[in-house]
């Protein structure tokens, strides 16, 4: 599937294969609902700029695809790859304490789910599954239009609750002030 080509022999563009052991998808939901408590807790306490740039640094850096809520070739897309994020957090933030226990069990529930997975020519590599994530760009140009989204992922149930608030929190957020005494 992931090799497929048109008749002309062109690949055809984007191919992503995710198999789920579904049974395996609600440890994953728990754990991802837990890292991503202690992401908003940590966020909402505002004491630490680090933080906060970690996480700006690895939306930025993520894989991520259009989504319905972006306009398309967007340069900020707003699909963002679940193992890109938690991968790219871990490189630039490098999670302690109970973060740290959260994360590497959210990002071990994640790999066991998957019973294969892959991606084709032309298509960004992908691990499987993507969850909405906006841009503070995109907010920043449509406040109402992101948050009546979020209104929508809530509603319809097959968002986790617990991300869209820290999606929402982290989009209202500024960078903590530095303190300077000492």
């Amino acid at each position: 599937l992931t090799e497929t080509q048109n008749v002309e022999g062109t690949h055809l563009v984007p191919k992503t294969l995710s198999i789920v052991q579904t049974d395996l998808f609600e440890t994953f939901l728990v754990e991802f609902e837990s890292f991503v408590t202690e992401l908003a807790n940590l966020l909402f306490s505002e004491s630490d700029p680090d933080f906060f740039a970690a996480i700006r640094r690895s939306r930025a850096s993520v894989i991520a695809f259009d989504s319905a809520a972006d306009n398309p070739g967007s340069r900020t897309p707003s699909a963002v790859d679940i193992g890109s994020f938690l991968s790219t957090f871990d490189e630039l933030r490098a999670p302690t304490g109970t973060l740290k226990e959260a994360h590497s069990r959210t990002f071990q529930a994640y790999d066991d789910q998957f019973y294969a997975r892959g991606y084709g020519e032309g298509t960004k590599p992908s691990t499987g599954m993507a969850v909405w994530f906006p841009s503070k760009r995109l907010y920043s140009a449509d406040p109402w239009g992101v948050e009546m989204e979020i209104t929508a992922h809530i509603d319809d149930g097959e968002t986790s609750y617990a991300w869209l608030e820290f999606v929402d929190m982290f989009l209202n957020s500024t960078s903590p002030i530095v303190s300077t005494t000492s």
